[in-house]
């Protein structure tokens, strides 16, 4: 009875280590555990965590090898060009007040010179002309043309130079570039341009230059 004492308590310490597997087995979701019995030696469970992972699979099944290849290749990095000192040179006087004035003068002039000839060509002919020769006739719509061009140019010249001119100096001052630059230059122009009208004028031309310059440049997206 002694002997058999110390069998039974091991052949329970065994149930219980069985029962115990068993258990654990379940929790972990692992079936194949639940068929230890208490002769079978230890078997450790592997966790999902330590086995090897596959490569994701595509919706036909074959392994989606993108993402592998897209992390094993090598990250490319592009030189930075620094700026020549031509370059530098040209920025700095692309960004001169002085040089952006005489520009848009320049531009402003052609600009208005070929309006000032497209609306001097359709001109309405003056009482008697009709009796001029062609030649003659050619000749007035020409000086027409030509005075209403110098006209145009001369009114766009100045409209380019003041513009151009007070948006640089308010820009550097304010040192951004956003829409209120462009507000108060084409209240500065308008303001100049209608000087002749007084002070009614003057604010009109103000008024209606600055909404003028923050549609188009909301238009044109230059902001």
């Amino acid at each position: 009875p002694r002997e058999a004492e110390p069998r039974e308590r091991r052949s329970g310490g065994l149930m219980r280590r069985a029962l115990f597997r068993v258990a654990l087995a379940e929790a972990r979701g692992d079936g194949a555990a639940s068929t230890s019995t208490p002769d079978a030696p230890e078997m450790v469970a592997v966790s999902a965590a330590s086995a090897p992972t596959l490569p994701p699979e595509t919706a036909s099944g074959a392994p989606d090898t993108k993402k592998q290849d897209s992390s094993s290749r090598p990250k490319t990095y592009q030189k930075v060009e620094m700026p020549t000192p031509e370059q530098m040179m040209m920025d700095d006087a692309m960004n001169n007040c002085v040089v952006k004035s005489v520009l848009a003068t320049v531009m402003g002039g052609f600009l208005g010179a070929a309006m000032g000839i497209f609306f001097g060509a359709f001109e309405p002919t003056m009482p008697g002309d009709e009796k001029l020769s062609i030649a003659q006739s050619l000749k007035n719509a020409g000086r027409a043309s030509i005075s209403k061009a110098a006209s145009y140019a001369k009114g766009f010249a100045v409209f380019g130079a003041l513009y151009s001119g007070s948006e640089c100096v308010v820009e550097q001052t304010r040192a951004k570039h956003d829409i209120y630059n462009s507000a108060c230059a084409g209240c500065f122009t308008g303001g100049v341009m209608a000087r002749t009208g007084g002070p009614q004028g003057i604010a009109v031309g103000c008024g209606t230059m600055a909404a003028l310059s923050v549609a188009m440049d909301h238009f044109m997206d230059l902001h």
